[in-house]
């Protein structure tokens, strides 16, 4: 793996850094396309579920509290209703094909800003450089899946780096009070997708400051655009739950007063430093990578995306309730630090520094976690996390329209989570279909109609579901159709190991006559 060093001296982009490119692209694509449903509830229920009680989809006795609570900012709620309502003028606003436009949106939009900035930060260092941080920020197994939830997390950190990005071309032409205002306008919407852009904020805060010293009017500028901002989001806020509502406050007093956050759990910051030593590649590579992000804060500790990211993790590792969703926002430009943390090396290559009695092991490590990293993006590419709303999509395609069909659930609809938690955007496309859905928590009545079907009748359960003690899989009749028939597999493997399922895989089932 040894690179010849040639510097960048041309804007024109060579063959290997297009090759790189159009390779990313295309798993940036692939990834959206196969990224069915959400990651976690809230980039549902909190958004989508939000954005359909306006749309009288979703009534609002099944919203989540936070809504009775006026706590979640309402700009990417306002942001999809505009997005679903030119889907229905355009007839595309089936459900999965309305997510699956939006997916590819947030992934060209996230493919297209962190590459740019990589390109840009790295353009007078070594080709070899340039093409290992572009080879990680591609290809790296959890990233491009990252890129493409249309969640708070992936938003607030896209506008934000935008923002910077703004700032850093705006200055290299000419600063002036409208495009400061501009810039401190779109650090505001940052900070409304996500509250806790807000440290990353103060980050940029610190280094304009303290480290660019730019002028009065620029930072007047910036101010009198955030808070242009505030207003305008307090407005549509007020306006969405019908009352005046100042979110930020809501929010914190919420989650960090009452303490309503860390009800939900605490975990210690070694769990954050665990996320990122496998964000990035796989182990043990990912190991070597994260201490040369930390030489990378270390070596360019004055930078604006260091310093965003430095104060936006430290104060992450102050708060108690942590989420591995919480370091989203930082992700794509992590790539960045790291290029900061290694190019006294890369740019160097190939050099004697490799020919070493370490070479051998480096190598061997490398590779086996490349190959490692390739397997985990295969899986990443091919097995939507969120199996129950895919199983969803594939029973829609499954039946015909007009098909007069009754599917039975034991306990549990894909349409919840496992926590109960109704998903009814989804459900509004069954209900188009003539799809009868019975659900029955009475395991004896569910076992007389599995004994005794109807001819139209199916049945559908979640792996690992039981009655008297026998999962369902085992004692249904013929499995005609599963969520994911990998993660079925690999959930079976787990079970013969004892250990519980990863996935909450979904099985379609036909009893009787399956004509």
């Amino acid at each position: 793996m040894h690179l010849k060093p040639e510097n960048l001296h041309s804007e024109t982009l060579d063959k290997t850094t297009r090759i790189i490119l159009f390779a990313g692209f295309v798993i940036q694509l692939i990834t959206a396309l196969n990224g069915v449903g959400y990651f976690h509830p809230d980039q549902h229920f909190s958004i989508i579920e939000f954005a359909t009680y306006k749309l009288g989809i979703t009534s609002e006795e099944h919203l989540v509290w936070e809504f009775s609570n006026r706590i979640r900012p309402t700009i990417q709620v306002y942001l999809f209703l505009g997005f679903y309502k030119f889907m229905q003028f355009l007839h595309l606003d089936y459900a999965y094909t309305s997510d699956l436009i939006l997916r590819i949106i947030v992934s060209c939009a996230g493919f297209i800003l962190y590459n740019i900035i990589i390109l840009k930060q790295f353009k007078n260092d070594s080709k070899s450089t340039l093409y290992i941080i572009l080879g990680i920020a591609n290809f790296s197994w959890f990233l491009p899946y990252i890129h493409s939830l249309f969640s708070s997390e992936t938003l607030g950190g896209l506008v934000y780096f935008f923002a910077v990005l703004l700032y850093l071309h705006f200055k290299s032409k000419s600063l002036t009070l409208i495009r400061a205002m501009v810039i401190g306008f779109i650090l505001s919407l940052a900070f409304y997708f996500r509250f806790q852009i807000g440290f990353a904020i103060l980050g940029f805060s610190i280094w304009v400051l303290f480290y660019e010293k730019t002028t009065l009017s620029t930072l007047l500028g910036i101010g009198a655009g955030f808070l242009l901002g505030v207003i305008f989001n307090t407005v549509i806020d007020s306006h969405f739950y019908g009352e005046f509502s100042f979110t930020p406050y809501t929010y914190f007093y919420a989650n960090i007063i009452e303490g309503r956050a860390s009800a939900t759990g605490t975990k210690s910051f070694i769990y954050y430093i665990l996320l990122l030593s496998v964000m990035f590649t796989a182990p043990l590579l990912s190991l070597f990578l994260l201490f040369y992000i930390f030489r990378g804060f270390i070596k360019k500790f004055g930078d604006v995306f260091s310093l965003s990211v430095i104060v936006f993790l430290f104060l992450h590792f102050i708060i108690p309730h942590k989420e591995d969703r919480f370091l989203f926002p930082v992700a794509g430009i992590l790539p960045v630090i790291l290029g900061y943390g290694i190019r006294d090396y890369t740019n160097k290559l190939p050099a004697k520094i490799w020919k070493n009695s370490y070479s051998v092991l480096f190598n061997f490590i490398a590779w086996a976690s490349v190959i490692l990293n390739v397997f985990l993006l295969y899986i990443m590419l091919t097995i939507p996390i969120s199996q129950s709303v895919y199983f969803t999509k594939k029973i829609n395609e499954y039946f015909d329209y007009g098909e007069n069909v009754k599917i039975v659930f034991y306990d549990r609809t894909p349409f919840e989570t496992p926590g109960i938690r109704n998903v009814h955007t989804y459900y509004k496309h069954f209900k188009n279909k003539n799809i009868n859905i019975i659900v029955t928590a009475d395991p004896s009545e569910f076992k007389i109609m599995m004994d005794h079907p109807d001819t139209n009748t199916w049945f559908a359960a979640a792996y690992g579901q039981e009655i008297d003690e026998e999962k369902i899989y085992d004692m249904a009749c013929t499995p005609v159709m599963v969520s994911s028939p990998a993660a079925l597999e690999f959930n079976q493997w787990l079970n013969k190991h004892n250990w519980g399922p990863v996935l909450d895989v979904w099985i379609l089932f036909k009893c009787g006559d399956s004509d």
